[in-house]
């Protein structure tokens, strides 16, 4: 069930029913774009028509917001649960490892994103990491970087692709690859 609220149409659904939702987009194997906005990107989709796009074509938005939540009820148009990135991330991870799922993180400083890769591997030793990426500052706009990575994404054939580069950027790279 979806409930329009400031121009987006949200998931309304709680944190097991969005694992499931993903776990499913996983197994259709074909690309797939979930995001989790909060009030700054509510804020961004009133004033970027592009951005607001992106939202619109997304298969799953969550709502990473407390904030929304209590507006949603005062609205009568409540949405079940706050389901931010933060805590969805590490189920993920939990329910990659689980199953088989390999994952690759694209984001963050050098070395950060390898770190985190490492610790989310001692936490759960089965996990697949079948890459990650540290992109340089810019790298969105730098055709010959942005091709190579996603040849290199390609090429591992990811079952998930974690990106955090910062919104809107992480949201309209995915929409654009």
């Amino acid at each position: 069930m979806k409930t329009h609220l400031f121009g987006v149409y949200f998931d309304n659904i709680g944190m097991h029913e969005a694992l499931l939702c993903i776990e499913e987009l996983i197994l259709r194997q074909r690309p797939s774009a979930v995001f989790t906005p909060n009030v700054d990107h509510i804020v961004n989709i009133q004033c970027d028509p592009d951005f607001a796009e992106i939202y619109a074509q997304a298969d799953l938005v969550l709502n990473d917001s407390a904030v929304l939540l209590m507006t949603s009820r005062l609205l009568k148009k409540p949405l079940q649960a706050k389901v931010s990135g933060s805590d969805l991330f590490p189920r993920l991870c939990a329910l990659a490892a689980r199953k088989g799922y390999s994952v690759y993180f694209l984001g963050g400083k050098p070395g950060v994103v390898d770190a985190a890769a490492a610790k989310l591997k001692a936490i759960h030793p089965e996990l697949i990491v079948a890459g990650t990426y540290s992109p340089s500052f810019g790298f969105e706009n730098n055709t010959q970087e942005g091709q190579a990575r996603l040849d290199k994404i390609a090429a591992c054939r990811p079952d998930t692709l974690f990106v955090g580069v910062g919104s809107p950027k992480q949201e309209k790279w995915i929409a654009k690859h």
